[in-house]
């Protein structure tokens, strides 16, 4: 989904006999993190499976907690609204039941919430350089659903790089613009300077939504 829209859930609790868990008290929580897609883009097409997107080293934000009761159908529709960010996003909705006994279930579901409807990629055809070279990429556009995006009009800029540029600017030295394929593969160049350092190409594409989606490569 989009961000800027609010995710519909449902939370739904039955016993093990299948009959549901009507009236229980429920309390949800919904923590966000940074999205990243999966270098694999295969990966895309596996929905995470309950607990597979849990780790000691994901950076949660709680954003929400709030409390409800089941219908008779031991069923509570919620909406978490997801803001926009300059990067994708994942939520974690996780659900508490307590049924009449004061026995406690938990489940969590993930959804991710990306800035435009299609994803950039950008390689460049090799690691080192001579001062001077010219820099070929090659630039992937592809769906969340790990379809190609065809069509789509990109930004390459060739930008000075070091560790210590915080807000990820960097000097201009060279730029090309260019479009995907029906099967979303672009290329473009871009001129060194006649001297070593090091790079950063940065791609970057406007969503039909008016949004900015980016990429890098690091040379």
């Amino acid at each position: 989904m989009l961000q800027g829209a609010s995710i519909k859930a449902t939370i739904d609790a039955r016993y093990f006999y299948g009959e549901p868990v009507a009236k229980a008290k429920v309390k949800y929580v919904v923590h966000k993190s940074r999205y990243w897609v999966p270098w694999d883009t295969e990966d895309l097409e596996d929905e995470p499976a309950e607990g597979e997107g849990d780790s000691e080293y994901t950076q949660r934000e709680q954003v929400m907690e709030e409390e409800g009761e089941l219908d008779d159908d031991g069923k509570l529709e919620i909406e978490v609204p997801a803001g926009e960010a300059d990067h994708d996003l994942q939520y974690r909705i996780e659900g508490r039941v307590t049924d009449a006994t004061g026995r406690e279930i938990s489940g969590a579901g993930f959804v991710t919430a990306t800035v435009g409807p299609y994803f950039l990629r950008v390689q460049a055809d090799k690691c080192l350089y001579a001062p001077g070279d010219t820099v070929k990429v090659s630039v992937t556009t592809r769906d969340y659903d790990n379809k190609a995006a065809a069509n789509v009009a990109f930004q390459a800029e060739l930008v000075n790089y070091h560790w210590r540029d915080a807000d990820n600017a960097g000097r201009v030295i060279s730029s090309a613009q260019g479009t995907t394929s029906a099967t979303g593969e672009g290329v473009a160049e871009l001129k060194l300077l006649n001297h070593g350092g090091s790079f950063r190409v940065r791609i970057t594409s406007r969503t039909p939504g008016g949004r900015q989606v980016r990429d890098l490569e690091y040379l």
